[in-house]
């Protein structure tokens, strides 16, 4: 089975990394997927510029677990690609986005996509319920991870192992 797999609130952690650039935001004040939802102390304009400085993307923090979890899903036979959304606004993001994946999983592919449900694939693990369904639609199996901002979320280390053992 090929599965695919998002990376950023996925695997990488995004909004931790924002918080740590913008002290006065904390994790749970971000109750939305879209930033420009919340009740933020920071603009939001603010929180785009960061993500698109150079470093960003390298500087983010693997969610305990993660990795753990890519290597049971390959322990288990399957194709593993990585299908995550560019930063167009960034002149840096995608190459640090693929070396900081290499960095942990050389052989692993990277595919840049915004519609990812036109990427051949069996399974896709990603946070964002549209990506979920538009994957699902396409003919596709899709697991959706909780983040803070969605109900009944759980850590994601107990998601992914649940997702192991579905596939």
């Amino acid at each position: 089975m090929r599965v695919l797999l998002d990376v950023d609130g996925v695997l990488a952690d995004l909004v931790g990394e924002l918080c740590r650039r913008f002290p006065e935001m904390r994790e749970e004040q971000v109750t939305e997927f879209e930033f420009a939802k919340c009740a933020l102390p920071v603009p939001v304009r603010s929180l785009y510029e960061a993500m698109e400085e150079p470093g960003f993307a390298a500087s983010l923090a693997w969610y305990p677990g993660a990795k753990d979890a890519v290597h049971a899903i390959l322990a288990k036979g399957h194709e593993v690609a990585f299908c995550t959304s560019p930063m167009k606004t960034s002149p840096t993001w995608m190459w640090e986005r693929q070396e900081w994946l290499r960095a942990a999983f050389p052989d692993l592919p990277v595919i840049f996509a915004q519609r990812k449900q036109w990427v051949a694939g069996d399974v896709l693990v990603d946070d964002r319920v549209q990506h979920c369904d538009a994957f699902a639609e396409a003919g596709g199996k899709s697991f959706l991870i909780m983040r803070p901002w969605k109900p009944h979320s759980r850590p994601l280390a107990w998601e992914l192992a649940e997702g192991v053992r579905v596939l």
